[in-house]
């Protein structure tokens, strides 16, 4: 069973594929995706459908889980952030694949030693975003 981890912030796309069975994350080396500069908000959805319908021709997907952002208050950042999972649940939903949404309550260094635990540390990249993209495929929290 292939699941995917995902985070996104107004800035960038960060997913975490994880084979279940073998406790193993497919994408170490590519799991960071920037929204490309100076595009208005429509073109980051547009953008965002693409690159996740990309996602999902190239690895057989069973289950997708979304981690929640947890800014404290309202924000423009945190309602554009809101509006981008909205669109990848549309994405996966399109193609068959159950989404959920899942708020993790972690401390930042835990969330680091429980993800490594699970699949090791990226090479490039390594933080509290990737490692609750980890968290939340595996399903631990």
């Amino acid at each position: 069973m292939i699941s995917i981890g995902i985070r996104i912030t107004a800035k960038e796309l960060r997913y975490a594929i994880i084979d279940l069975k073998k406790r193993i994350m497919l994408n170490k080396e590519d799991h960071c995706v920037k929204f490309p500069k100076n595009i208005d908000d429509a073109e980051k959805f547009q953008w965002l459908y693409k690159e996740i319908e990309e996602i999902v021709k190239q690895y057989p997907i069973n289950k997708v889980v979304i981690c929640e952002n947890n800014y404290g208050r309202d924000s423009k950042a945190l309602r554009l952030s809101n509006r981008l999972d909205a669109i990848v649940v549309l994405a996966f939903a399109n193609n068959c694949i159950p989404t959920t949404i899942k708020s993790l309550n972690l401390k930042e260094e835990d969330m680091l030693v429980t993800a490594e635990k699970h699949v090791g540390k990226t090479d490039k990249y390594w933080n509290k975003m990737i490692a609750s993209c980890i968290i939340v495929a595996i399903g631990d929290k």
